[in-house]
């Protein structure tokens, strides 16, 4: 085994991971989807839930600050991200189980794809905030280059749904 995937495989993290993947496998060959796919919506909306109420505080001080620090301001990005996904499990779990079909089309969808675009920036505008070099600036500049390509790609893929055709 090449010593750097004996080197992962010692990490408390990696193996916790990995033991959720496995679990993650089992449950996808053993739960019928729909029943799996609304237990998962009900656990990630309950841990987005806990993520929001356990970052408010410091989300609290950070509007309140005129120059909040780059701490600051990557927590109000992971608590605008889980913002999102607790909206987007809302929509997914009325969606699914309630009936609600109209609410994919609605202000709600557009409203946590725009909290995960902003809670995004706020991760990108807080270079070096773990342990003074997580993530280096170069990286954030790697990451912005590479989104820019994915959006390039995405424009010319689907700038056709968005352009008058001709008649």
């Amino acid at each position: 085994m090449p010593a750097v995937v004996r080197a992962l495989l010692r990490g408390h993290l990696m193996r916790a991971l990995l033991g959720f993947l496995a679990l993650g496998g089992l449950l996808f060959l053993f739960v019928p989807e729909k029943a799996l796919i609304e237990a998962l919506n009900l656990i990630a909306l309950s841990f987005a839930g806990a993520v929001m109420v356990a970052y408010a505080p410091i989300v609290w001080r950070a509007l309140l600050e005129e120059m909040p620090t780059r701490g600051q301001v990557l927590a109000v990005g992971i608590f605008l991200t889980q913002a999102a996904s607790f909206i987007a499990r809302v929509v997914s779990l009325g969606y699914r189980s309630l009936g609600w079909r109209d609410v994919v089309n609605t202000d709600l969808v557009s409203l946590f794809v725009y909290l995960t675009i902003i809670g995004a920036l706020c991760h990108l505008n807080a270079p070096e905030v773990v342990d003074g070099a997580v993530p280096t600036r170069q990286w954030v500049r790697i990451g912005m280059i590479f989104g820019l390509g994915i959006f390039l790609v995405a424009l010319f893929i689907a700038a056709p749904i968005w352009l008058p055709q001709p008649p």
